[in-house]
């Protein structure tokens, strides 16, 4: 009689230990997460994230960057969407994007006011695409930001939307269908949002859709993700590339 209760423990024993260890795995696992995220706030003093698709396009003709000046607490963070779909026009958001965050990298912004650096910037994308893409009709919508301590700096042209989300409110900082330059700037406050997307992902999501995930309490790359699968369960038949920046004020 003994023997056989001490089998039937026996196992019991194990499966509570197993439940036990897998519980501490995930508690570690959880904690290690949040940690590895409130780390990885950058000089510039925000926390940063991105996601992209391809769509249905045959081309991926999204393009975006990152730039952190981590001496002067700046970050650059710049989005292109290029139009058309051909294997060509990948080429004007490449360009757009690399002379911006050159530009950066090289501090001139520090030369000038930040919205003249932004009109020299894309004065120079303007001359580089008419002198090497000559003969194609392409270009590209752009939008970029600078975070220069608690200001954020704004400039884009085209269909890529700038938005804010503060306590709750989303606004939308540009005219996203102006094909104008449009420059702009507004005071940060703690736990701000700006989210930078390319017209795919605009097109694809609502406007609850994205209060909704920004709203969360999430790491901004989690959020990115979890707005491109948001899209990709509509299941849109003329799905366009789809890119989102997202970058969330921490200090």
């Amino acid at each position: 009689m003994f023997n056989n209760i001490e089998f039937s423990i026996k196992p019991i024993f194990i499966l509570i230990l197993f439940f036990g260890f897998g519980l501490i795995f995930i508690l570690l696992k959880t904690k290690l997460k949040y940690r590895n995220h409130s780390e990885d706030i950058l000089p510039s003093g925000v926390r940063i994230g991105n996601a992209q698709l391809i769509g249905q396009k045959d081309y991926q003709n999204d393009y975006f960057a990152f730039a952190d000046d981590s001496k002067n607490n700046t970050i650059l963070a710049v989005i292109a969407d290029g139009i058309g779909n051909k294997k060509i026009g990948k080429y004007a958001p490449v360009i757009s994007v690399e002379i911006l965050k050159k530009n950066f990298i090289d501090g001139v912004y520090k030369e000038m006011s930040i919205n003249n650096f932004f009109k020299k910037s894309f004065y120079q994308i303007t001359m580089r695409l008419n002198d090497n893409i000559y003969g194609n009709k392409i270009g590209a919508a752009i939008a970029a930001i600078i975070i220069d301590k608690s200001i954020l700096y704004y400039a884009s042209i085209g269909e890529c939307p700038i938005f804010l989300y503060r306590k709750g409110e989303m606004f939308k900082l540009n005219d996203s269908k102006s094909s104008y330059m449009q420059t702009g700037n507004i005071y940060l406050e703690m736990n701000d949002i700006a989210m930078l997307c390319t017209k795919g992902a605009q097109d694809s999501l609502t406007e609850m859709d994205i209060i909704w995930k920004l709203s969360e309490e999430n790491h901004p790359y989690d959020k990115c993700q979890d707005l491109l699968e948001r899209i990709r369960q509509k299941r849109m038949v003329s799905q366009d590339n789809a890119t989102i920046m997202i970058l969330e004020k921490m200090l």
